[in-house]
């Protein structure tokens, strides 16, 4: 459950910076700088934090080509990381706590979450305060999607600051704490076992 919404927000940020003019121009020149951030070709590194009830998290996003890697912490389990990752030919989970990591093979990707896909929201309008463009979209395209986000982007650098979703009356706001632009392959497209190596590795089909 908590994989499945934190990969629906993930999807959710990812898309919503890909509207491709099912929103005013204005707002889609904004979202087209803010994706630069999160170039796939060179590769990216963004951190943000957010909390579920009352525990606090953060975590790290990394992406580069067809590799994506996110690790997470949080105030409940002492520090240690939870990594998921993709590589192109399997994904993966890494769980500290036993020490588990478990693979199966690569779905095929989900389009929903390709920076290239032009679904995403049907609306979206755009204001201007204090240093920030803030723009929020409705009507998504994808039943799946949060009926309603909005970003905050820096009106200078263009740099994302902020994430809220909302699906009926949970709303969840993930703030950008660090993004750093280029990335080595060796950083995000590797093999697990060899990450891990002492994990107890479980197979799935």
């Amino acid at each position: 459950m908590f994989t499945k919404r934190i990969t629906t927000i993930l999807a959710a940020m990812m898309l919503a910076l890909t509207l491709r003019a099912q929103v005013p121009q204005e707002v889609q020149q904004v979202l087209d700088k803010a994706e630069a951030w999160t170039d796939q070709e060179k590769g990216y590194t963004m951190t943000v934090a957010y909390s579920i009830l009352t525990i606090d998290l953060q975590m790290d996003i990394l992406g580069k080509g067809d590799c994506f890697v996110t690790r997470i912490t949080s105030s409940a389990n002492e520090g240690q990381v939870v990594e998921a990752g993709f590589n192109g030919t399997q994904q993966w989970v890494h769980n500290p706590s036993d020490n588990t990591l478990t693979i199966s093979p690569a779905t095929k990707p989900d389009k929903s979450a390709n920076l290239t896909n032009t679904t995403g929201y049907g609306k979206g309008k755009m204001k201007q305060k204090d240093g920030l463009y803030e723009i929020t979209l409705t009507k998504p395209k994808d039943k799946d999607m949060p009926s309603k986000m909005v970003i905050r982007v820096n009106a200078k650098s263009y740099a994302p600051v902020s994430y809220t979703v909302k699906s009926g009356i949970t709303s969840m706001t993930l703030k950008v704490l660090r993004i750093k632009q280029g990335l080595d392959d060796s950083e995000v497209c590797y093999d697990p076992t060899e990450r891990f190596k002492g994990a107890t590795v479980k197979h799935k089909d």
